[in-house]
């Protein structure tokens, strides 16, 4: 192995033990008022289960629903020409129209 490679294993490895080990300190407190349901939220948490959801002042539905079509919209778009179109595609009265 490269020693780039063998490093960054060692790291990933020191950096995991770590990891576990802070999730054990965690998990084992002791809290004489900690219920089946605080654990079950750590747990779940601790395993990225769930995470915490992050909420952007100004950001809602709308505002989102507005950029996106604005930004898949081009106001220069103009439809082509019928009679420039493979006979395939020309438009029909079955089909569809937008």
């Amino acid at each position: 192995m490269r020693t780039g490679r063998v490093e960054a294993s060692g790291l990933a490895k020191r950096i995991g033990r770590c990891i576990v080990s802070q999730n054990m300190k965690w998990l084992k407190r002791e809290d004489p008022n900690i219920d089946a349901k605080d654990v079950w939220n750590a747990v779940l948490h601790v395993t990225g289960r769930i995470r915490e959801s992050v909420h952007a002042d100004g950001v809602d539905a709308e505002s989102l629903n507005k950029h996106y079509a604005s930004i898949s919209t081009d106001p220069d778009y103009r439809p082509p020409n019928s009679s420039s179109l493979p006979a395939h595609c020309q438009p029909t009265s079955d089909r569809i129209h937008y």
